[in-house]
Order: structure tokens, then C-alpha cells, then sequence
């Protein structure tokens, strides 16, 4: 049951995790904005970097100013609390710089 604390405020949030990256993940970012665009549908991709060791980080920074992406850099942590992080986010309404480096005391643990 949603209340309107737990509403998103769009149709679709696609949670992304990635760990090195660099030389695909602008052309896939792109890739999923022209087909969600194309849909008609208020949505929001987020891409957790987490903890990439290549150039994932500044390949994602061109996407810090678009309204459709959330670019979160974080301390790698694993597959698991990346997903879950990137669920919490979706299901808060706050999407602000703030989210864009997350500390490890705002993680999800893992157990």
C-alpha cells in the first residue's frame, strides 16, 4: 500500500549499478535516455559508481546535470547494498547533490 510518503515522483526509477565502466556507460546511459524518452514516462535512472578504480567517475560526471539521471559516487560495497541503496533513493523524494557521494554511515548494511 503506498501512501504519499512512499510514492515516487515518476512512472519508472531504473536502478543502475557500476563498477568500472569507463569505456560503455556513457553510450548505455544514453542508449536507455533515447528509449525512455521515447516512451512518454516520468522517469529516473539511477547510476551508482561503486567504487570504480577506471575512469567510470569522470565518464559519468557529464551526466551530473541532467534532470533524468542521479549520478552517485560511493565506496565500493558489493552488488547487494549497491541495489539497495539505489532503492532507497528511489523511493525518496530528496534527489539533491547531496546523494551524489554518499558516506558509508548512510549505506545500507549488507546483512
Amino acid at each position: 500500500m503506498n501512501t504519499n510518503t512512499d510514492r515516487m515522483p515518476y512512472d519508472l526509477a531504473v536502478i543502475m549499478p557500476i563498477y568500472n565502466e569507463e569505456e560503455c556507460i556513457a553510450d548505455v546511459l544514453k542508449s536507455w535516455m533515447a528509449v525512455l524518452s521515447g516512451l512518454s514516462i516520468n522517469y529516473l535512472i539511477i547510476a551508482l559508481n561503486d567504487g570504480s578504480t577506471d575512469g567510470t567517475k569522470d565518464t559519468l560526471s557529464i551526466f551530473l546535470n541532467e534532470d533524468r539521471v542521479e549520478v552517485v559516487n560511493k565506496i565500493n560495497s558489493g552488488h547487494g547494498p549497491t541495489i539497495l541503496l539505489g532503492y532507497n533513493i528511489a523511493r525518496s523524494e530528496e534527489h539533491t547533490s547531496e546523494l551524489h557521494h554518499i558516506p558509508l554511515s548512510r549505506m545500507p548494511s549488507s546483512a
